[in-house]
């Protein structure tokens, strides 16, 4: 896609003070109204990029650092505003995109079969796809997007041999000083990988398949390498914080968390599997492994986690899909997110991308702390007793 093809798109969906620079388009944000401080960005701060990863073009914004794919970005304003914006998917999915892969050459774009599909069945409904379609919400349930909530049925799943020789019977001491039950360690699998150091936590999809192992490293102060002392430097100006290394052998420690090889967290959310053996009336939406742990073990069920601050169109896709079942009650989605600048990023970002669509609220846990951190008196006076005892007035109060 051109520059200047890119630029006509933008401001059919209401980009101003438009540019082009270079291969890229800037404009104002078009997230502004609900991200930025005011409502308004006075100075250009997006950039769209005509062709991202996988072919899309992709957008970022340098002031409230949201960023992601044009095309969700879309159906994002889709869901805030109302307005039909069939012309604009049209525009990004049709006509200079290619739907038959090149002969001699290898397809680089995965979506690629999906978008040719995507067009074919646009121009047999005569632009009616159920996919984009904005419905008002039914009797069933309210309007998501069902490729959304498949997005990781394409995902290989992981043969459960290669993660059974880390299960153990006994909780790991770094687990149960955090505050983790056995019953909570054996029901959620976790296991222990005592090469790298790490507590390790089988993530599972919608269907109960095993996709991704994800590890937390329970010794964050030795080196997984030589077992030398993890000391942290002085922090160098601009920076806040200072690098850390080994005082051993002087390299940097592995990250805290590490993932499967080619995971994707932003398609799934952890815990999924169990929502269907839960009932309860609301949902809980948390940050990390160890917050959706916590919450579980003292009753607040069920309960997912989104392993980030940066929520995924498909998350939040799914989020709805599970609050809104059929022929069960409607859940209330309520985020607990941590009491950071990050984490209330996050609760806002939830709310305003379910756009009303199911009942959503926000809990901030204190100032610099979360729910893993809380002890279970605390978890009550911020979300009343579990199993909706006494959290219906709060939530209205909210």
């Amino acid at each position: 896609m051109t520059p200047g093809r890119l630029q006509a798109i933008l401001q059919t969906i209401g980009a101003r003070n438009t540019s082009i620079a270079r291969d890229r388009v800037r404009c104002s944000c078009l997230l502004a109204p609900w991200t930025h401080p005011g409502g308004k960005d006075s100075t250009p701060s997006m950039v769209v990029f005509p062709e991202g990863k996988y072919g899309d073009p992709i957008y970022s914004c340098q002031a409230c650092h949201h960023d992601g794919s044009l095309r969700d970005l879309v159906l994002l304003l889709w869901h805030k505003t109302g307005l039909n914006m069939m012309n604009t998917i049209e525009a990004l999915d049709g006509p200079d995109a290619p739907v038959k892969p090149p002969e001699g050459k290898e397809v680089q774009n995965p979506f690629l079969h999906e978008k040719a599909a995507r067009l074919a069945k646009l121009q047999h409904d005569g632009g009616a796809h159920e996919v984009y379609r904005r419905r008002r919400q039914t009797e069933d349930a309210p309007w998501h997007d069902k490729y959304a909530i498949a997005a990781s049925d394409d995902v290989p799943e992981i043969p459960w041999a290669e993660y059974e020789p880390y299960l153990t019977e006994a909780i790991h001491p770094y687990a149960e000083a955090r505050g983790i039950y056995l019953d909570t360690w054996l029901e959620w699998e976790l296991g222990v990988d005592t090469r790298m150091r790490r507590i390790l936590f089988p993530m599972r999809d919608h269907h109960g398949r095993l996709i991704a192992i994800s590890g937390r490293l329970y010794e964050e102060k030795k080196c997984v390498r030589c077992g030398g002392q993890v000391v942290t430097m002085a922090p160098i100006p601009p920076a806040k914080k200072g690098k850390r290394i080994c005082g051993n052998c002087g390299k940097e420690p592995p990250p805290k968390y590490l993932h499967s090889k080619g995971f994707h967290r932003n398609v799934f959310l952890y815990g999924e599997h169990m929502l269907p053996n839960d009932s309860g009336t609301r949902l809980y939406v948390v940050e990390g492994h160890l917050d959706a742990l916590m919450l579980w073990q003292a009753g607040y069920r069920p309960v997912v986690a989104t392993l980030g601050t940066k929520v995924g169109e498909s998350q939040v896709e799914r989020l709805v899909h599970y609050a809104s079942i059929p022929r069960r009650p409607m859940r209330i989605v309520l985020v607990v997110h941590d009491g950071d600048e990050a984490g209330h990023s996050m609760g806002a970002m939830v709310k305003n991308m379910i756009a009303r669509r199911v009942p959503c609220f926000t809990r901030p846990c204190p100032d610099g702390s979360d729910p893993a951190s809380m002890l279970p008196h605390e978890h009550r006076q911020l979300l009343g007793e579990p199993w909706g005892k006494g959290v219906d007035t709060q939530i209205a109060m909210g």
